[in-house]
């Protein structure tokens, strides 16, 4: 019987060796598989890195796109309080100034020549002006009628 027993050892040792191969090679599997997995994590990990970034990034555009969007809208209102402003300067201030002015036009106050043709060209410029603002106050008559100029002293006679 010991023989028999050492036989049955021996078989049991043979299958337990190759049990034990066949282990290790499973091992040796799962190791390779863990280094792919290990280095799959690291590529994700990048990737989640790297996403995170991008996100970071968007963050940043979508706060900078508000801001230029607040600046933009702020710049149109500003734009909007100073046309408002300028057409109250003009109807309220311009327009009454530019209809005294064309209610002050008399040539005769000038001289013939240069001056009164200086004059006629700035009056031409003047109402221009109440054109294109398109003034619709009416035009003021001057308040005092313009007087011949006055006439020379009379000359003293010979004889009297």
């Amino acid at each position: 019987m010991p023989e028999q027993r050492a036989d049955s050892l021996a078989v049991a040792a043979a299958k337990l060796t190759g049990q034990v191969t066949e282990l290790l090679a499973v091992v040796g599997t799962l190791k390779e598989r863990l280094t792919e997995v290990e280095e799959d994590q690291g590529g994700t990990n990048r990737r989640v890195k790297r996403n995170e970034s991008k996100a970071n990034f968007l963050r940043a555009l979508l706060v900078f796109d508000i801001a230029m969007t607040l600046f933009v809208t702020l710049l149109y209102w500003r734009e909007f309080q100073t046309n408002r402003q300028l057409d109250a300067t003009q109807s309220k201030v311009l327009c009454p100034l530019y209809s005294i002015f064309l209610g002050a036009y008399n040539p005769d106050t000038r001289p013939a020549g240069q001056p009164r043709q200086t004059y006629e060209d700035d009056y031409v410029i003047i109402r221009e002006g109440y054109r294109i603002l398109a003034c619709t106050t009416p035009i003021v008559p001057p308040a005092i009628p313009h007087a011949a100029p006055p006439s020379a002293p009379p000359s003293p006679t010979p004889g009297n």
